[in-house]
């Protein structure tokens, strides 16, 4: 098969098996001015095509070239930070303004690697290499400024994020044996806590979203109380307390649970520290059920009556001696309850009296002693026990007789609840 003519000024082969540039009447001048002037036409010049830099795919290994661009000035310096600790050299920017960049090796003198790079138009971010020398003369560092925590905590946050409890020593030897660099221990645990804001978020941002995370809760679970309260510093509104009783479980606490409600608190660890409050009711198996919380400022007075008052009037609460509390004598609960339930009956966990009991009164027989009172179901059994730690230890039997036994002795307590639990395990 005989091969098609090409066109040796475009590269194209005609489709009626000869060169399109030619015409059947060479003498024809205007045809010729025409041929002339399609040939010139389709004579383009190919503009030089310079790699652009994708942050995402080239910052952990920078590799550099003439012509490569950048999106903006700040993209330009993180690359050459990267490269620095990439390559384990003592990069340094000895021209950094607004229209250009230079870089230079300061680990040796003689150094010859350089890079220059400029705006490539006034009105645009766009940075360009202009002027590379790759080569060096200096040694490796293990050590630089550029490795410094902000660096760790953006670099490893996907692996803090998968654990959490990363050891510290473990830490220092990844860094070393993926990048050759050495780190202190602050810089570490610096780093760990830097990286937290970046997986979480910062507390601001989180605090500033409790109002759409109280109407997403309402809308999910309609019927939920949901109440936020506020200070005012100047024009501006902040967080103090948040009171959550979610429309399940107080159904579900009216109609199957026992008349029983365990009240605690306990602190939040955190850069806004606080005061959690848990109201949690007793079910039919006598396991707990979670009923309502809030997050305050402080465990006092005013914070649990704020916290109660809104219980009672979720769970419809009308007369106090149908219902129990227990909890412990902390911060203002006792005070709280014969505020607002004065006929209410209130027990007090017997973990919490032994934990007080002890600091004065150690030993295991009147630990016996003081579990077997509490446990026993008759009034006498009760005065027997009593009796057996007078003359075990009478000042123990005076610290714990001025404690009323109907708040912690089974002999002592109401029928009604049908429930005789003796901890407030919150």
């Amino acid at each position: 098969m005989k091969e098609m003519p090409i066109n040796e000024a475009t590269g194209e082969i005609s489709g009626d098996g000869e060169d399109s540039d030619r015409f059947p009447y060479d003498g024809d001048s205007s045809g010729g001015e025409e041929d002339g002037q399609k040939k010139k036409s389709k004579r383009k010049w190919k503009m030089p095509t310079f790699k652009q830099f994708r942050k995402e795919a080239d910052l952990r290994n920078p590799e550099f070239r003439i012509g490569m661009q950048f999106a903006n000035k700040e993209e330009l310096k993180e690359a050459i930070r990267e490269y620095a600790i990439v390559q384990g050299r003592n990069v340094k920017l000895v021209k950094n303004d607004n229209r250009r960049i230079q870089a230079k090796c300061a680990g040796h003198t003689r150094c010859p690697f350089i890079l220059f790079a400029s705006k490539i138009d006034r009105d645009e971010q766009t940075f360009a290499i202009k002027t590379l020398s790759l080569e060096h003369e200096c040694t490796r560092v293990d050590k630089l400024k550029y490795t410094n925590s902000r660096w760790l905590s953006i670099r490893f946050a996907d692996k803090i994020r998968k654990n959490p409890e990363w050891d510290v020593g473990a830490f220092q030897s990844e860094v070393l044996e993926k990048y050759h660099m050495n780190v202190s221990r602050h810089q570490i645990y610096r780093a760990k806590s830097l990286s937290k804001v970046i997986i979480e978020g910062s507390y601001v941002e989180q605090y500033a979203r409790l109002w759409d995370y109280a109407e997403e809760l309402k809308k999910a679970n309609k019927g939920s109380t949901v109440i936020i309260k506020n200070k005012m510093n100047g024009d501006v509104p902040v967080f103090q307390r948040i009171y959550v009783c979610l429309e399940a479980c107080k159904r579900g606490f009216l109609a199957g649970c026992r008349p029983l409600v365990g009240i605690d608190g306990c602190h939040l660890k955190a850069p806004y520290t606080g005061q959690v409050l848990t109201a949690v009711g007793v079910d039919g198996n006598n396991g707990m059920y979670p009923v309502a919380y809030a997050v305050v400022e402080v465990e006092s007075k005013s914070s649990w009556i704020w916290f109660l008052e809104l219980l009672i009037a979720d769970l419809k609460i009308e007369n106090g001696k149908a219902l129990v509390f227990i909890s412990d004598k902390q911060k203002g609960k006792i005070p709280a309850i014969e505020t607002l339930l004065p006929t209410a009956e209130h027990r007090m966990c017997v973990r919490h009296i032994y934990s007080n009991f002890r600091t004065e009164h150690a030993g295991l027989a009147l630990k016996n002693i003081l579990w077997a009172a509490a446990r026993v179901t008759t009034i006498p059994w009760y005065e027997v026990e009593m009796e057996k730690m007078k003359q075990q230890d009478e000042g123990a039997w005076k610290w714990l007789i001025k404690r009323p036994a109907k708040n912690w002795s089974r002999s002592h307590f109401e029928p009604h609840s049908k429930c005789d639990l003796l901890l407030n395990n919150l």
